[in-house]
């Protein structure tokens, strides 16, 4: 229970991190501007369809071309930014579902997929099968450091390396 109590209000406030790294950027969060853009693209499908043609959906393309290369700060910040913003989230995500780190990765693509195509129904950013792929990554790595910390701490208590508390 107590648990719970920690955890949902953790990974509501890692949503609306998400959320606001995601669609406004380093912006404010307004919830007006969601309204408006949601409006604005309802009134106008034919921005959806515009930007649906610069959306990359080709697999690993995006982050093939960041190999090799010297990275500007935004470059650095979509490739490596892509995965660190979701290891929090496989983390609690793999804590809520009781460390079954599949479905933690799965609800990670989930998250990662609602809000790139937010970004494409909005027309705040720009839908990439990569940031799925980072994204997804992310989720992967956190929900791996639950895994193994779980390992480790078991068998910290079970050799005796850490004293109960009585």
């Amino acid at each position: 229970m107590l648990r719970k109590i920690l955890l949902v209000p953790l990974f509501l406030i890692n949503l609306f991190m998400l959320l606001k790294i995601i669609l406004f950027k380093f912006g404010p969060v307004s919830l007006m501007t969601l309204i408006e853009q949601a409006k604005n693209t309802f009134e106008h499908p034919d921005i959806i369809i515009n930007r649906w043609k610069w959306a990359n959906l080709v697999p690993l393309d995006t982050i093939t071309q960041s190999f090799g290369l010297q990275l500007s700060m935004s470059q650095f910040m979509n490739l490596y930014g892509n995965i660190a913003i979701f290891i929090p989230t496989g983390i609690l995500i793999s804590l809520m579902v009781k460390k079954r780190w599949s479905l933690s990765i799965l609800i990670s693509f989930g998250i990662s997929l609602m809000l790139e195509s937010l970004q494409l129904v909005l027309a705040m950013g720009s839908f990439d099968v990569d940031d799925l792929i980072l994204n997804t990554a992310g989720g992967m790595i956190g929900a791996g450091i639950v895994v193994i910390g779980t390992a480790v701490f078991r068998r910290l208590f079970r050799f005796g390396v850490v004293q109960e508390v009585s």
